[in-house]
């Protein structure tokens, strides 16, 4: 029989709603964003390093690595969506900026 009844357990844990738990996801995929693409610039820079030869291991470490934020997708969203709600001074500009680079390949073919 446990000691603590649910209600007890979530006081002495803290909050255990959904709200909370995918703010907690938002940040450990910061942290891995934070781990990845470092870490993936650094393979970039290995496999010029490397230029010919047995690049193929690098070549398969580098590709996962980029691959890596991409799996991080479905626990970012959410952390996305709740800054976009948020009115901030320079989010207008902001969001004229993204589309301008959006549609910069479209003006200019030569910049994709």
């Amino acid at each position: 029989m446990p000691l603590l009844s649910s209600a007890g357990r979530a006081a002495c844990h803290g909050r255990r709603d959904a709200a909370y738990r995918e703010e907690v996801r938002g940040r450990w995929a910061n942290l891995a964003l934070v781990v990845l693409v470092p870490a993936a610039a650094l393979s970039g820079v290995g496999l010029f390093l490397v230029g010919s030869g047995p690049v193929w291991l690098v070549a398969v470490l580098h590709a996962g690595l980029g691959l890596g934020p991409l799996a991080l997708v479905p626990w970012k969203k959410p952390v996305v969506q709740r800054g976009l709600r948020r009115m901030r001074p320079g989010r207008p500009l902001s969001a004229e900026e993204e589309m301008l680079a959006a549609a910069a390949p479209l003006i200019d073919p030569e910049v994709a």
